[in-house]
């Protein structure tokens, strides 16, 4: 494996922050991201759900897996120099269905989230001004 595609929700400003640290990370394997439902998105993953409202984090390895969820998000730990060893933790039986609560939680949550680290302002760095 040598490339994760990593989908997210483009009107979520948490999920731009998540991105925006996750390419900063020193990598094993490369992290590319693409907005969800966005052209490039549907040309390159058609059977996949084009509706960024699903909210599911949505990771694709250049080997044909398709991880989403909470195994979307320990993929991309998985990745990181930093953080493979955490994620191999955070995998095993006795933490994965915590790691899941957690992960759930977070992802129903984002949006509310968003406007409170961020406010109405969603800074420019993070790629303009989505809406959440």
């Amino acid at each position: 494996m040598q490339t994760l595609t990593v989908l997210f929700d483009p009107t979520c400003r948490f999920c731009w922050q998540c991105t925006w640290w996750l390419g900063r990370q020193p990598q094993y394997v490369e992290l590319e991201f693409l907005r969800y439902g966005g052209d490039e998105a549907k040309e390159r993953f058609p059977t996949l759900n084009a509706d960024p409202a699903v909210g599911e984090l949505t990771v694709v390895s250049d080997a044909g897996g398709v991880y989403t969820g909470t195994d979307a998000f320990l993929i991309c730990l998985w990745a990181l120099k930093a953080h493979r060893e955490l994620s191999l933790r955070l995998a095993r039986p006795g933490w994965h269905p915590w790691v899941r609560r957690a992960f759930d939680h977070l992802s129903r949550k984002r949006h509310v989230l968003s406007r409170f680290v961020f406010g109405d302002d969603f800074p420019p760095e993070l790629g303009g001004s989505p809406k959440c």
